[in-house]
């Protein structure tokens, strides 16, 4: 056994360990790993800040920063949510998430629309993977394969782990054409609020009166495939419980101008991050370009 194969299998091993912890000692670790993010190693605290700052400028000083706090109390849950899934059964993960009006999918998959679902790094996104579980038909999630092997193996492995099949962002494209080809009718998972590298970036969207630049993949891809596009807005209820809900973007995506897929998310994203601040991951660096001459779109582009 050489070294990666042994530390794979050993991070693999804590992490179904600290799954399977009692109720007690996951609570006890949740607290720990928020001291550890917020107060020791300030895991992205200037990058919080910043964005906090840019998305919230009217907001006070002692607000932004209570919403920071939030924020890191929430990513400490997710985290530890995230962990967790490796240890639950088909029926407890099943409880974990309940869609509202799941009939917003299966009514496009029964017309033999295949789906593309864009949705956030908000709430606790991971759980999307639990699909399988309400719907017969195959679900792609796109990913970003990571850097660190160790770290990609464990997430592969928690995201497939219900039926969902992980597929590499640059492979998405060809795997959903050769399942159309084929006739079967599939839904797509996107994580769509990512910031783009320079070179990828083809046009600019007010967000929080930011330009921001994002991924396009699901305008290109519903485009050419025809897919139907679905918003998924997760919420957490109190109970711990999460509530995610579809709501349509487009059932013919060849109608529609250039860039208004886009856009309808962009807008539908923002009024999500309204309700729940907190619950966004503010430490990616969203807005870190900036715009060098494209065209900006506002918000009545295509009113």
């Amino acid at each position: 056994m050489n070294w990666n194969t042994f530390t794979s299998q050993f991070v693999s091993n804590l992490s179904l360990m600290l799954a399977r912890s009692p109720g007690w000692f996951q609570q006890l670790l949740r607290k720990f790993v928020f001291l550890l993010a917020y107060y020791l190693i300030s895991y992205r605290k200037k990058v919080v800040d910043q964005n906090l700052e840019l998305a919230f400028p009217a907001w006070s000083a002692v607000k932004r920063k209570h919403t920071r706090k939030l924020f890191y109390q929430h990513l400490s849950e997710t985290l530890l949510e995230i962990n967790a899934i490796r240890n639950l059964s088909r029926e407890a993960y099943r409880q974990k998430i309940h869609y509202e009006n799941i009939e917003v999918l299966q009514n496009l998959l029964k017309e033999g629309k295949s789906v593309i679902i864009a949705y956030a790094h908000y709430g606790n996104w991971e759980y999307t993977t639990s699909l399988p579980l309400w719907i017969d038909e195959p679900v792609y999630a796109v990913y970003r394969t990571l850097s660190n092997p160790i770290a990609d193996s464990v997430i592969f492995e928690t995201r497939s782990r219900f039926g969902a099949i992980p597929v590499p962002m640059q492979h998405i494209y060809k795997e959903l054409s050769m399942a159309q080809v084929a006739g079967k009718n599939h839904v797509a998972l996107f994580v769509a609020d990512q910031s783009p590298p320079r070179s990828q970036i083809k046009a600019w969207f007010p967000f929080f009166s930011q330009p921001t630049a994002f991924f396009q993949g699901v305008e290109r891809i519903s485009r050419k495939l025809g897919h139907a596009v679905v918003y998924l807005e997760m919420s957490k209820k109190p109970s711990g419980q999460y509530r995610g809900r579809f709501e349509l973007i487009t059932d013919n995506p060849k109608t529609c101008l250039p860039n208004e897929i886009s856009l309808r998310y962009v807008r539908l994203l923002e009024q999500t991050i309204q309700k729940e601040p907190a619950r966004w991951l503010w430490s990616h660096r969203r807005w870190k370009h900036k715009p060098d001459g494209s065209i900006l779109l506002t918000s009545s582009a295509h009113d």
